[in-house]
């Protein structure tokens, strides 16, 4: 019984109950086989939740996949998810933020409004160094970075949203798929997202949130279940062992609750202060209007 889909998403609601707003979830869409989380997602899609794509098995190099098994990851999950919830996902977000043009071309010719798999930061090499090295160190299998086919994305995509249309990862086109990259800061593209309050702290993590916020045009807070699991309470010790390799590489997963609790609370205090929640299509809609807006003026 995952607790990703009850008491840690509990934790997670009980925060947009005291805020007052609906989140983008993305989901595994393997995992919706289960029954009981596919009844679970469809209560979250009924109160107001966005569910997004996350792919069916959630490969480390999607972006570095042949084709047909691209179209697999993202077609499978989307049917489940779409069946589940009733609508169709229209958004997505790759795991590890692999990408590639021909994922891009996946995307848009399965509908997607708008993605959020590049992650335009050097520290992405840095990360996906560390995560492989305690990967082969614990004998789990993880994707090295110089398999995938965005490495450039990482230096020298754009940091604010952009179209794409399967050419390139890194140019504005006219029209395609809406690519809202991971919020960046400054030209140093220091990256924001819950993940660094582990390394940094709530204080320059807070910093960091209402600096980005300022100068990204479509700012978005990434969490994940680890960040608010209590590994004691949540995780039986059986479960523990079986997959100690597995969970050794989310190494915040060991964090003291009382600490992940702090640095949620505190951050979402900031976030609460900057403007209105909304969920990501709603953000990715009001961009592209205002974006055809500026283009008919212009005209």
């Amino acid at each position: 019984r995952d607790p990703s889909f009850y008491q840690i998403a509990d934790r997670f609601f009980a925060l947009s109950e005291k805020y007052n707003f609906r989140y983008t979830i993305f989901v595994i869409g393997r995992d919706l086989e289960n029954p009981e989380v596919f009844a679970r997602v469809r209560e979250w899609a009924r109160a107001g939740h966005e569910i997004g794509n996350h792919t069916w098995t959630h490969h480390h190099n999607l972006g570095a996949l042949p084709r047909p098994r691209m179209e697999e990851e993202v077609l499978r999950a989307h049917e489940i998810i779409t069946r589940c919830t009733g609508a169709e996902p229209r958004g997505f977000i790759s795991p590890a933020w692999s990408t590639s043009r021909e994922l891009i071309d996946v995307l848009i010719r399965a509908g997607y409004l708008y993605d959020t798999s590049i992650f335009p930061s050097p520290l992405l090499a840095l990360a996906m160094a560390k995560l492989s090295l305690n990967a082969r160190s614990h004998g789990v299998y993880n994707a090295s970075w110089w398999k995938r086919r965005d490495k450039r994305a990482a230096f020298f995509a754009p940091r604010q949203p952009y179209f794409l249309n399967g050419s390139s990862l890194l140019h504005r086109k006219e029209s395609g798929i809406l690519m809202m990259p991971l919020p960046t800061l400054s030209a140093f593209r220091i990256p924001c997202w819950h993940t660094f309050s582990f390394f940094i702290g709530s204080m320059l993590q807070r910093a960091l949130v209402r600096l980005t916020a300022r100068t990204t045009d479509t700012f978005y807070y990434l969490m994940h279940p680890a960040d608010l699991t209590d590994w004691e309470r949540d995780l039986d010790p059986a479960f523990r062992k079986q997959y100690a390799s597995e969970l050794a590489l989310f190494e915040r997963l060991r964090t003291p609750f009382k600490r992940k609790e702090k640095l949620a609370s505190e951050v979402f205090q900031t976030l609460a202060k900057l403007g209105k929640f909304v969920t990501l299509e709603e953000m990715a809609r009001a961009w592209i209007s205002s974006a055809q807006n500026r283009s008919q003026s212009i005209q």
